[in-house]
């Protein structure tokens, strides 16, 4: 299969199946390229980057979140655990202050024996109560906390002095388990978060026991009522530092909700303080004791970020906080961020993308010329050419691709002459060819008819007895033979000429005429022909053994046509024409007219039948010139006015080596 089917092969493959041009391919790389590269750094700037320090933006905020929500809860905690101590302390105080239990003692007798509807007014009649009462006014005033400020009577459970004076003489044995565990030894303070059951308030109460004599048994009771929607609400707020969805949550040890939850439930309803019982994780903790921060789900079912703090009160009783924000109010300034990034980073594409398809487009359609005009050279089409639109490397590769081009097309045009001089060359070498198969056979029949001829006389001879006649015959075709013989190696060698080359070499021509000359010093001491060399003969690079031949034969030549010249003369000289060097052989014998000019080189052309020779030598003289490269040619006008042989010999480098 030739290169040109499988390339058309191949196009037509090309054509059949799915190929994508280069801008598709910049395209969908470089846009892969740019997607991956920004998911990947939104997937580190979000999740970090692993076994380093960097751990990313979503943990970063979490841990910001959560070191909020632990500082809210720590301070939430701290605060209201010295709250707390600060009202105990108070009660403390007031319990045993001597400005209370001198005046409850006095006064206690006198309760005991007021009786009936007249027990108030009675009652606010006595010294012991008034003092009582205004000391408790004074502190309720300062303190600004509580709501009420009660003393019950120990053994009769009544109101004997009270902030509130409509309460003197209300029996409050029902306000739970809270006043009776008070009287047990063992238990001076009891704290307890409940109903008010005069107003149904939700409070916080502080039971505290007075001891008025030596003994270990209470008299009387210190109750101090809190409500807990005018002061621990307001320091349990969430705040701004917690956001738009911050809630603090106050439960008790059995995981009922203390305050107003900021949201209603799942359902739709609000839940009621003391009585809804919060089954959310992060309260559950806190009500049992554990602290720490965790995410979770709140009471509403939705995702938080939660810290809880136990506060333990008593021994056996303490209150859980949580303070919560939702999870996706924590991210949402993270998914803002985001979000915007992920617009910025789609813009940005966008415009690579663009930007891309500009270059690939301003890539794609050079190539894209280039690869028609490819495609018109292969289909043969050498006149075609690429504009030059810039001085980049697709201006540099189009400018290279249009010198291939001229080159190509140079080759071509030089090889149309090289194969025009060749078929020019190939048909004279054929009637060349056709001329020396004529004349050899008509050369070599005159020596066969000879020998023919005398063979039969010889017979007829040798019949009669004519021994001189035999003789006679036998010499006659003897030099028939000779003569066959010589032109049979005569032929043999000019047609070796050109297939068997010697090494080339650099020369003296004039050592290589000296050497000539001497090879038929013979003849031309016969003759007494004069020979002059030029002593300035240049150097030459040929095969010495065949141009010592040329020589040769030139010289013999010119001895041989000398005729009856009284002064013989041969002259091997050399001049410059042009700047070439051409070399000659001159004669001063009978010359050669002009008529004879092209045919003095050919085979078996001899202008004196007569002279001695075969007529093959000047063949074999313009064979290895022309296989060394050059000319040769004659010079003559003839009419006993000598003849010139010229022929040139190429430089060094200038032709190749046949033998290579």
């Amino acid at each position: 299969m030739s290169d040109k089917t499988s390339i058309n092969n191949l196009r037509d493959t090309d054509n059949k199946g799915f190929s994508l041009g280069i801008r598709s391919k910049m395209l969908i790389y470089f846009g892969s390229m740019f997607i991956i590269i920004l998911t990947m750094f939104g997937l580190l700037y979000i999740y970090g980057i692993p076994f380093t320090n960097f751990r990313g933006s979503y943990k970063q905020e979490q841990s910001k979140a959560f070191q909020i929500l632990n500082l809210f809860a720590d301070l939430r905690k701290e605060r209201l655990v010295h709250w707390m101590d600060e009202r105990r302390g108070e009660a403390r105080m007031l319990s045993e202050s001597t400005m209370i239990r001198p005046h409850v003692a006095s006064l206690l007798p006198l309760v005991n024996g007021v009786t009936g509807n007249g027990f108030q007014t009675e009652l606010q009649k006595e010294i012991p109560y008034q003092a009582l009462t205004q000391y408790l006014n004074l502190v309720k005033r300062i303190r600004g906390v509580y709501d009420k400020i009660q003393i019950a009577d120990a053994s009769t459970s009544t109101i004997i002095a009270s902030t509130h004076n409509k309460d003197i003489g209300i029996d409050i044995s029902h306000l739970n388990d809270s006043f009776s565990k008070i009287l047990h030894q063992g238990y001076i303070e009891i704290i307890k978060i409940d109903k008010d059951p005069s107003s149904g308030i939700l409070k916080l109460f502080i039971f505290r026991a007075i001891y008025t004599y030596d003994d270990d048994k209470a008299s009387a009771v210190l109750i101090m009522h809190i409500n807990l929607d005018d002061f621990i609400k307001p320091m349990l707020h969430a705040g701004g530092g917690l956001g738009q969805t911050g809630e603090v949550l106050f439960v008790n040890q059995d995981v009922n909700i203390l305050t107003t939850l900021k949201y209603p439930l799942a359902n739709g309803t609000a839940a009621i303080p003391l009585e809804y019982q919060i089954k959310a994780k992060p309260a559950t903790l806190a009500a049992q004791g554990d602290e720490g921060i965790i995410v979770a789900k709140d009471y509403r079912g939705v995702e938080v970020l939660a810290a809880y703090r136990h506060i333990r009160i008593t021994s056996e009783m303490g209150w859980g906080l949580v303070v919560k924000r939702d999870l996706a109010e924590v991210f949402a300034p993270l998914l803002e961020n985001i979000f915007y990034r992920s617009i910025t980073g789609i813009i940005c594409t966008l415009m690579s993308l663009a930007l891309i398809i500009v270059i690939a487009r301003n890539l794609s359609r050079p190539l894209r010329r280039l690869s028609e005009a490819a495609r018109e050279v292969q289909d043969g089409n050498l006149d075609v050419r690429i504009s030059k639109n810039s001085s980049d490397e697709v201006g540099i590769l189009a400018t290279a691709f249009n010198s291939m081009i001229q080159q190509v097309q140079n080759w071509n045009k030089d090889l149309k002459k090289q194969v025009n001089a060749r078929t020019a060359e190939l048909e004279a070498k054929n009637a060349e060819l056709e001329r020396y198969t004529y004349t050899v056979s008509h050369d070599l029949k005159s020596p066969l008819i000879t020998i023919k001829g005398f063979l039969g006389l010889l017979e007829k001879d040798a019949v009669k007895g004519d021994i001189e006649r035999v003789k006679k015959d036998a010499s006659r075709i003897h030099n028939a033979a000779e003569k066959m013989n010589q032109l049979l190696d005569e032929l043999l060698e000019l047609s070796r000429i050109g297939r068997v080359v010697g090494v080339k070499e650099s020369v003296s021509l004039k050592d290589l005429a000296n050497e000539a000359v001497s090879l038929v010093r013979g003849q031309i001491k016969e003759l007494g022909v004069k020979v002059e060399i030029s002593p300035d003969l240049p150097v030459v690079y040929v095969d010495r053994r065949r141009f010592i031949e040329v020589l040769q034969n030139l010289i013999d030549n010119a001895v041989k046509h000398m005729d009856k010249q009284p002064e013989p003369r041969i002259e091997i000289k050399a001049r410059q024409d042009n700047g070439e060097y051409i070399y000659f052989v001159r004669d001063n014998g009978v010359g050669i007219e002009s008529r004879y000019h092209e045919n003095v080189f050919g085979l078996f052309n001899k202008l004196n039948q007569e002279s001695e020779g075969t007529g093959i030598g000047l063949a074999i003289v313009s064979r290895i010139v022309e296989v060394h490269g050059g000319r040769i040619w004659v010079e003559s006008e003839g009419n006993e006015r000598g003849s010139t042989f010229c022929f040139t010999i190429p430089k060094k480098g200038e032709m190749p080596d046949h033998d290579k």
